[in-house]
């Protein structure tokens, strides 16, 4: 009787760390066959690929198509791997009261949604989805939540891609934000609002709203300098939005206490 060596044994689990790798980088984003093997080599060093590195990559991921029913093709027009389907390699469980809690948000971040950042919790929901056993992925088909927030749908306005990555990044970067902006004061010609910008959020009607501090506006109207307001993003002119050099101040600007603050809400 042959008896395994603890070398054949340590081999074993290597192979295994690197396909279950593979599996990881692949759940990513579709990966080229140099971009699986770097990434690899990063992770495990001198015990990932052996120099004849293509022959073992394809071998590992012949194995995970053969050995757990995983979906894994090479889009040859792109030269990338694209993992579909984990098979029976279920990576993830949840208890009964985590299920009910995804049903509840499946049924709340409905595919199709309108609004951009909400298309990321869909993508999110989708990608734990498929994580589960296929009888878990079945049972969650079944059921169908009690309840579900009410959000927007369809019914708010455009926010344009640019103008939407252009405050993200001057509320990370904490930069001040210029734009030409059309409220509901402005009849037919757009204003100059130069803001300290804060954060985003969705009110209940739908719409998507910028929270920032007013330095400046010009032409000047009613608004009141320093003042907390409300913009809506689909209401900024594309191409217009711009993250200025200046940072923001460590604590939000207040309005002078002589002048009636003002908060800007358009409608």
């Amino acid at each position: 009787m042959t008896r395994r060596t603890g070398g054949t044994k340590r081999s074993s689990q290597l192979t295994f760390r690197r396909r279950l790798l593979l599996v990881r980088l692949l759940l990513r984003a579709p990966a080229s066959g140099d971009e699986l093997i770097a990434a690899v080599q990063r992770e495990l060093g001198d015990e990932g690929y052996p120099p004849a590195a293509q022959a073992a990559l394809k071998h590992d991921l012949d194995a995970l198509k053969a050995e757990y029913g995983c979906q894994i093709t090479y889009r040859r027009e792109f030269g990338r791997y694209e993992l579909h389907d984990l098979g029976e390699l279920a990576l993830l469980d949840l208890p009964d009261a985590a299920l009910e809690a995804l049903a509840f948000l499946d049924a709340s971040f409905p595919a199709g949604t309108a609004l951009p950042e909400l298309t990321n919790v869909r993508a999110l929901l989708d990608q734990v989805l498929r994580l589960l056993p296929a009888s878990r992925q079945e049972q969650h088909q079944r059921h169908k939540a009690a309840a579900r927030l009410s959000l927007p749908g369809r019914g708010s306005g455009r926010i344009d891609p640019g103008v939407l990555a252009t405050v993200k990044r001057a509320i990370d970067e904490r930069r001040e934000l210029a734009f030409r902006y059309l409220s509901t004061f402005d009849t037919t010609t757009p204003r100059r609002h130069r803001v300290a910008p804060y954060g985003i959020f969705v009110r209940p009607e739908g719409h998507v709203y910028l929270d920032a501090t007013l330095l400046d506006v010009q032409p000047r109207g009613g608004e009141t300098i320093d003042a907390a307001i409300d913009y809506r993003l689909d209401r900024i002119v594309p191409g217009s939005a711009e993250v200025l050099p200046a940072k923001l101040p460590p604590a939000r600007r207040q309005p002078n206490p002589n002048t009636l603050p003002n908060r800007l809400n358009p409608a």
